[in-house]
């Protein structure tokens, strides 16, 4: 199924990839409005997500962000950060893993991974899109691969938990979980980017 990308918006969580202060995907060259102006003119694929009400549109990177993510090795696993974060007031803290970007080097990505979510999620997770449009970005990715990147294993817990702690309700199967938890253990967010 190919999604018309004039009815996609981005959410107002989503524009935390706007901030210098994120740690993951930062788009430095953009604006929210022109991040979605240039959208529009984007070849894209997308993939299903991991429930009904969620897609992933991949397009190639046109923002020149770097890489959200890196690589654990025995070279840079001594300068892995650690920290009890809260996403948003009222959630339960996490426990965050990530690189400072001047300890990992990170590349300029491929492509852009845009998790995105249904109008009818979205209303019942106390988000309102606009007329015309039926879906919203919730997420911003820059990979260096098409296919889709397991979420981490903290937003599936969050998810299951339902939207009163951050989640979304879906019911993520052990598997999904144990897939994730192996992903993101060799893996981390990059923080500190330029």
């Amino acid at each position: 199924m190919s999604i018309d990308l004039k009815t996609i918006a981005l959410t107002n969580f989503a524009e935390r990839h706007f901030d210098p202060t994120f740690a993951g995907t930062k788009i430095k060259t953009e604006t929210p409005i022109s991040f979605i102006a240039k959208l529009l003119a984007q070849s894209s694929i997308t993939l299903d997500g991991f429930a009904p009400f969620c897609k992933v549109l991949v397009v190639r990177n046109y923002t020149k962000c770097m890489s959200g993510m890196a690589q654990i090795t025995d070279e840079n696993k001594d300068k892995l950060n650690g920290a009890w974060k809260i996403r948003r007031e009222g959630e339960a803290e996490y426990w965050a893993t990530w690189f400072n970007a001047d300890d990992v080097n990170p590349k300029e990505a491929k492509y852009l991974h845009l998790i995105l979510y249904s109008k009818d999620q979205l209303s019942a997770e106390g988000i309102e899109l606009p007329h015309g449009i039926e879906w919203g970005i919730v997420s911003i990715n820059a990979e260096q691969v098409p296919h889709e990147i397991p979420m981490h294993p903290e937003t599936m817990r969050r998810n299951t938990a339902g939207i009163e702690a951050g989640g979304n309700g879906h019911q993520h199967t052990a598997t999904e979980i144990d897939t994730a938890t192996e992903y993101h253990t060799n893996w981390a967010n990059i923080g500190g980017q330029q």
